[in-house]
């Protein structure tokens, strides 16, 4: 991501140590060297093993829906506080005492922000949560995820020790974005850290209690459908927010492996540095050349219905598993965060597992995801060589820390000559600017046909993403304009719109016929806790939004 090799030493492997009384047990998982490397099948493993605990929840979980309160002992009901101060319980559902509800409301202090409630009432215990926001013009289903991420924060030690949990439905919340909110709202990164013996609060995470959750609804809920894109923005998530050393290119790569027959995705393949360089991909291996280990990319594919009668629709993504910058070193306050550089891919992926797993669309769909490691080294790539990319364009490499698109590049030209697509949307944490712009808060979007982008907003704005379109000016575009080859990777030092000039210099490698989006996830894709999640790290924004585009696409043509 642009804001603006030496030696590859190894780190020590996690061993048992004791550092006070209690007894330190190693963790499952081993750092790696740089040198002497396992295959990369048990690198991905050694990530695998560090999975959050709700990844393991959510593959032993039973979601049903039943329309009263029988069986169940806990229930969470959503319950708002009107500005007058009077509150009101918004679920209404058979068997639930609203009254009683109501009054016992009144008797609780409430805090500015965030409110959790008990009562017990013959024997059931209720749990009131309040909704916030849902007066302020935020769209519902926002309103409805938040809720669920409250909900995980107040349950998180509940779902240890209780094996079933009912959720009361109401017509101000949407049951299925609730659902999804409360999973994300459980996934924490702990997979890292080592157990001390005796200790509690350090026990294994993985010893979750809670096997079945029931919706009290006169609608039923898609619960296989909740639970997949689940899982799928877990292993995003993971994805990300793994430490750079144990997701190196070869380790994305075997982790989509492992993933690939997880959920189901009907082809992957992986090209190595030499399929790349019979394919010329020039671009994209100038990131690398820095680093120890060499790039890849991961195709995948998942099969339509009716695939031979329709166009495929082509998803791209950025991998860039760590960047320093290269040559244009970054400064180092804030380095270790690019380990997120990778979301792009590793959102596109985790879409591409939602919906390989679900009823599938008439189209085929293809993922390809650029693995790079963007390193200073004695073979790195210096600002002011000049690359020829897959397409036969001419790259001036004016800045090595604005290496996501040379990257992209390539594999959008690639992409849209082997595949004939009937769409490109592609996905990137490509610019600072974008944090700039938005903020934490949306990704920009940007492409050259407006219909398509119109569909694609309007996707976003039916789930409650929130996303901004930005223009693709002419004008901007002359500022890419390089006098030694034929375009430049960054623009003149007085252009101030780097998330557009970014967007314009992708638009080069794609055809203008083609229906094309592209996504720029750089202020959203992590510092979850800005967008109100309970924890730290990757976010997994997107993998909603890609796949419900992906599915409902049909062949959007040009006004």
């Amino acid at each position: 991501m642009s804001n603006v090799g030496g030696k590859n030493v190894g780190t020590k492997n996690v061993g048992t140590k004791n550092v006070s009384s209690k007894k330190k047990t190693s963790v499952k998982v081993k750092a790696k060297s740089g040198e002497g490397m396992e295959s990369a099948v048990a690198a991905g493993a050694e990530f695998l093993d560090s999975l959050p605990a709700v990844w393991k929840l959510l593959k032993q979980l039973q979601l049903e829906t039943q329309s009263d309160l029988s069986g169940l002992s806990h229930v969470v009901v959503p319950v708002k506080r009107h500005k007058s101060g009077q509150w009101e319980v918004l679920a209404s559902g058979s068997g639930l005492p609203v009254e009683e509800l109501t009054q016992a409301l009144g008797g609780f202090a409430y805090q500015e922000g965030r409110g959790c409630w008990e009562h017990v009432s013959d024997g059931k215990h209720y749990i009131m949560v309040a909704l916030l926001g849902d007066d302020q013009g935020i769209p519902q289903k926002r309103v409805s995820l938040q809720f669920g991420l409250n909900c995980a924060q107040f349950l998180s030690h509940f779902v240890k020790s209780n094996t079933s949990l009912g959720f009361a439905d109401a017509a101000d919340v949407d049951m299925f974005s609730v659902l999804q909110g409360f999973f994300n709202g459980l996934y924490e990164l702990s997979g890292y850290k080592s157990v001390e013996e005796g200790d509690d609060e350090k026990k294994d995470p993985t010893e979750y209690a809670l096997e079945r959750i029931v919706c009290v609804s006169e609608s039923k809920v898609d619960g296989e459908s909740v639970i997949s894109l689940s899982k799928s923005q877990v292993v995003t998530r993971h994805l990300g927010d793994s430490p750079a050393n144990y997701v190196l290119p070869e380790d994305f790569a075997a982790a989509a492996e492992y993933f690939a027959a997880e959920f189901g995705i009907d082809e992957l393949c992986v090209f190595d540095k030499q399929k790349l360089c019979e394919l010329k991909m020039d671009s994209l291996l100038s990131v690398s050349r820095g680093s120890l280990h060499e790039p890849k990319v991961i195709v995948a594919k998942v099969l339509g219905t009716h695939s031979a009668d329709v166009q495929p629709v082509l998803l791209v993504g950025k991998g860039v598993t760590f960047d320093s910058g290269g040559i244009s070193l970054k400064p180092p306050a804030g380095m270790g965060e690019m380990k997120y550089d990778m979301l792009g891919g590793a959102t596109v992926f985790g879409a591409l597992c939602h919906l390989a797993s679900q009823k599938r669309p008439p189209h085929d769909t293809i993922a390809l995801i650029g693995c790079v490691e963007n390193m200073p080294g004695q073979y790195a790539t210096r600002p002011g060589d000049v690359v020829t990319s897959y397409s036969g364009k001419t790259i001036e490499i004016l800045n090595t820390d604005a290496e996501g698109r040379l990257v992209m590049a390539d594999l959008l030209s690639y992409g849209e000559e082997q595949y004939r697509p009937q769409c490109i949307l592609d996905m990137a944490t490509l610019t600072g600017a974008c944090l700039v712009a938005l903020g934490s808060v949306g990704a920009a979007v940007m492409g050259h046909d407006a219909t398509f982008l119109s569909y694609v907003k309007a996707s976003a704005d039916q789930l409650g993403v929130p996303l901004c379109e930005l223009p693709l000016w002419s004008d901007l575009a002359k500022a890419m304009d390089s006098s030694v080859a034929d375009v430049k990777n960054i623009s003149s030092p007085n252009v101030k719109a780097g998330t557009i000039t970014a967007g314009i210099f992708l638009s080069k490698f794609v055809q203008p016929s083609t229906s094309w989006a592209h996504f720029d996830i750089a202020g959203v894709g992590w510092d979850a806790q800005l967008m109100g999640y309970p924890s730290k790290g990757a976010s997994g924004y997107g993998v909603d939004l890609l796949s419900h585009v992906v599915w409902n696409v049909r062949d959007v043509s040009k006004a």
